[in-house]
């Protein structure tokens, strides 16, 4: 019987032992880089996320820095702030994720995710409120001084509320109401100064066709702005030439500001 040959003596064995060895190291260092997405148009990669305000695609979540935006994460998150001064929110996630708060001043809040998402706040000063989310999301309150609220989601969403009014002060701070008025059309219209009690038009006459800063000159000299606001708290209106009278909150309210 022929003994077994010793395969590390053969050459030619060894030889195909050797190549196989080298294509096995070639194959192990040959790898694919991932592929950077960031900033491409959606939709995105694994590990990306759509910001639905810019249509890109972006790293999820963190705050953005000044004047900046960072957009949530691809379910729920919550998009970064704006910047101090300026900063537009980041956009909230794909799914119910809240819009970024705008900056402090002027800024715009991040829309929020596409299904019940709530947009951001707006900015403190004149900042507008984030759109809500495409489906049920609430749009985002306005900036603190004439700030506009967003714009609810397209199904069912709630319209976000607007800024505080706007007295026509250059420093909103110095603004002070000076008078009230309200109106009740086919009745004479009610006013008031602050610390006082409401009373009739002494005129008996005036309307709900007067002009609003013209009125509230008429009792409150020093107005140079008015606003609307909700009627609140039962008033007593009164026929013309105040004849009878009936209790009612008032169709209209109006505000007289002046600048301290």
């Amino acid at each position: 019987m022929a003994s077994e040959a010793d395969v590390s003596d053969n050459p030619g064995v060894r030889a195909l032992t050797g190549a196989g060895w080298l294509l096995a190291v070639w194959v192990a260092g040959c790898t694919v880089d991932g592929v950077d997405v960031e900033g491409k148009a959606c939709p995105c990669a694994s590990g990306y996320v759509c910001d639905v305000t810019s249509n890109r695609c972006v790293v999820p979540g963190g705050d953005a820095g000044p004047g900046g935006t960072s957009s949530g994460g691809g379910v729920s998150g919550s998009g970064g702030s704006g910047g101090a001064t300026g900063g537009t929110g980041g956009a909230g996630g794909a799914t119910g994720g809240a819009g970024g708060s705008g900056g402090a001043t002027g800024g715009t809040g991040g829309a929020g995710g596409a299904t019940g998402g709530t947009g951001g706040a707006g900015g403190a000063t004149g900042g507008t409120g984030g759109a809500g989310g495409a489906t049920g999301g609430a749009g985002g309150s306005g900036g603190a001084t004439g700030g506009t609220g967003g714009a609810g989601g397209a199904t069912g969403g709630a319209g976000g509320s607007g800024g505080a009014p706007s007295c026509g002060c250059v420093n909103p701070a110095s603004c002070k109401e000076v008078g009230r008025f309200a109106t009740w059309c086919g009745k004479v219209n009610v006013q008031k100064v602050p610390g006082t009690d409401w009373k009739t038009d002494p005129a008996c006459s005036s309307g709900c066709t007067v002009g609003e800063l013209t009125y509230c000159k008429s009792f409150a000299p020093t107005t140079v702005h008015v606003t609307e606001t909700d009627p609140k708290g039962t008033k007593l209106f009164h026929n013309a030439g105040c004849a009878e009278s009936y209790p009612f909150n008032g169709e209209n309210e109006f505000i007289c500001w002046a600048c301290d």
